[in-house]
């Protein structure tokens, strides 16, 4: 196997359980995905909003799929020793005898980045943001993507749980609830509390759950691999993106 095959995984973003209403959280976000965008490249004045809009459309659309992809990018030591069983044989008149040996070494624990519940949604909200920066709701929107962000960060944080040998869990529904909530008192419904709940949310969400986890305290995990933005998490930046569409309509 080589380098390249080491440092990416492939590992679906939820329970095999909970496929179905991800398939119908999918379609959804093609459904709405257009619109959401657009809808906020509209109230931009920049040129070439309506090619961010579009962009960012596709990126949302992908997001999804992406979601399978968890980029390697890091491998630290956990302090701990683990027993690894390993066979070895032993020719005796022309037959291989197992012989098994058992090793002890520091357990390591891989550190990645999802593709479609990381990176995705960290260009769209920089995209998004940008529009939102030179429209006319640039001023109630920079107050309420600041709070929300802020508030949703530390909600997030307190709630998310370091499940040793799994990684990082969530209640999916709390940070769009959260983002969306703080955003609609702050702005209003329209493009500036949309923008707010998605960027906040999505953000707030990998921050608080993820990062400041696994900076912190990453002997309380104790996975092979962790992914920024995966399993656990994604569900929350799902979420966040389709109830962001929601307050669009």
């Amino acid at each position: 196997m080589g380098k390249k095959d080491r440092r990416i995984v492939i590992t679906p973003p939820t329970h095999p359980m909970f496929i179905s209403l991800y398939i119908l959280g999918a379609i959804l976000i093609v459904l709405f995905a257009f619109h959401f965008p657009v809808y906020i490249a509209m109230a931009s004045y920049l040129d070439y909003a309506l090619v961010l809009g579009i962009v960012s459309a596709v990126l949302i659309i992908s997001s999804p799929l992406l979601s399978f992809v968890n980029i390697i990018f890091k491998t630290i030591g956990t302090g701990m020793t683990e027993n690894v069983m390993e066979m070895e044989y032993v020719d005796f008149f022309g037959v291989p005898i197992p012989i098994p040996r058992i090793s002890y070494r520091e357990a390591k624990m891989k550190i990645a980045v999802n593709l479609g519940g990381a990176i995705t949604p960290l260009v769209i909200s920089i995209i998004l943001f940008t529009l939102m920066a030179n429209s006319p709701f640039s001023n109630v929107f920079f107050k309420a993507v600041i709070v929300s962000f802020i508030v949703t960060t530390i909600v997030t944080y307190f709630l998310a749980r370091p499940i040793s040998g799994v990684g990082i869990a969530i209640p999916a529904f709390i940070p769009p609830l959260v983002s969306a909530t703080v955003s609609i008192v702050l702005a209003g419904i329209g493009p500036a509390a949309a923008t707010s709940a998605y960027i906040s949310g999505s953000m707030g969400s990998l921050l608080g759950a993820d990062i400041l986890h696994i900076a912190r305290e990453p002997e309380r995990i104790f996975a092979p691999m962790i992914s920024i933005g995966g399993a656990g998490v994604f569900d929350g930046v799902f979420l966040t993106g389709i109830i962001a569409f929601v307050l669009a309509l």
